[in-house]
């Protein structure tokens, strides 16, 4: 996928959408493309997280465990990020993010970068900081949710 391939797609995603094009190369071109064979790990839920990865091409699962229990909370495409709370405040991953197509291509931007980049340009800030608290709010809503599901099954199974 070429530069400007790669800086459209950042471009209709909601946390890039507010820089222009060149800015948005910038980002990309002090990013790392990485590929993930089927199965392999992105990221995995309670490590640490310094980075960000932008699905370019292929699809990835996302499960969430809670005691001895996973379920998978949602499925993602091209144009999607994960992780992105990585860039903000590097603290521990809430999802383990799993490559589901033969090949996954992504854009790792790590969290030095991506401050580099609010520093450099202060009018992103404001979009960063709506789109992480919306997404901060869906998150725990769906991980509640997870949660009340995973406890209902050992419920059901006779484990709770």
């Amino acid at each position: 996928m070429t530069l400007d391939r790669v800086a459209s797609l950042l471009a209709s995603i909601p946390l890039f959408s507010s820089l222009d094009l060149a800015k948005i190369k910038l980002l990309v071109l002090a990013s790392d493309r990485v590929q993930f064979d089927s199965g392999q790990i992105l990221c995995k839920q309670g490590d640490y997280g310094d980075a960000a990865f932008v699905i370019l091409d292929g699809d990835v699962r996302v499960f969430v465990s809670h005691d001895a229990s996973s379920m998978e909370v949602a499925r993602l495409k091209s144009g999607s990020i994960v992780g992105e709370f990585s860039l903000l405040y590097g603290g521990e991953r809430l999802a383990t993010v799993e490559a589901a197509s033969d090949v996954v291509d992504t854009l790792k931007i790590s969290k030095d970068d991506f401050l580099t980049m609010m520093r450099d340009f202060p009018e992103m800030t404001v979009v960063v900081l709506e789109h992480m608290a919306r997404s901060l709010s869906e998150a725990q809503e769906a991980l509640a949710s997870t949660r009340q599901e995973l406890d209902d099954l050992k419920v059901k199974a006779g484990h709770g």
